[in-house]
């Protein structure tokens, strides 16, 4: 059996990540409530502007979650008034998701929540010490 590495703090490398991710979702979560918004809705709006018609399938491909995962998140932001579902015009058993107007003004009110995490995220990091965060993490994504 491998012997678990330990990070400097002598910890498991598995507890901090887990304590990481507790204080970001923490910390973004306060953010995003002052938008309405709750963890992942970000997300899910960032990937229908990225790619605006994107069908429901699609779009739970890309954000990583199960079809009614997405489509409980979908029927809480139509609720919201921020995205809405179509038929697709040449398929019925097709559904699209487009972002209303108000879904829409949310973009750049968003970039400041994304930019303000990822400054909390690097403060006393130098841009070497970032760059290798990122690698490392891609890494451990990898692995998993």
């Amino acid at each position: 059996m491998e012997s678990v590495q330990k990070y400097s703090g002598g910890e498991l490398i598995s507890h901090a990540l887990v304590h990481v991710c507790k204080l970001y979702r923490a910390q973004s979560e306060a953010l995003l409530r002052a938008h309405g918004l709750h963890a992942g809705q970000d997300l899910f709006l960032m990937s229908v502007w990225q790619e605006e018609g994107v069908t429901q399938s699609q779009l739970a491909s890309q954000m990583d979650v199960q079809p009614a995962t997405l489509t409980n998140m979908l029927h809480r932001l139509s609720a919201a008034h921020l995205a809405e579902r179509k038929p697709d015009p040449q398929d019925q058993r097709v559904w699209r998701v487009y972002l209303t107007p108000q879904g829409r003004e949310l973009q750049s009110r968003l970039h400041e929540v994304w930019t303000e995490m990822e400054r909390r995220l690097s403060i006393g990091l130098s841009d070497a010490e970032g760059t290798m965060l990122r690698q490392l993490l891609v890494r451990v994504s990898r692995n998993l």
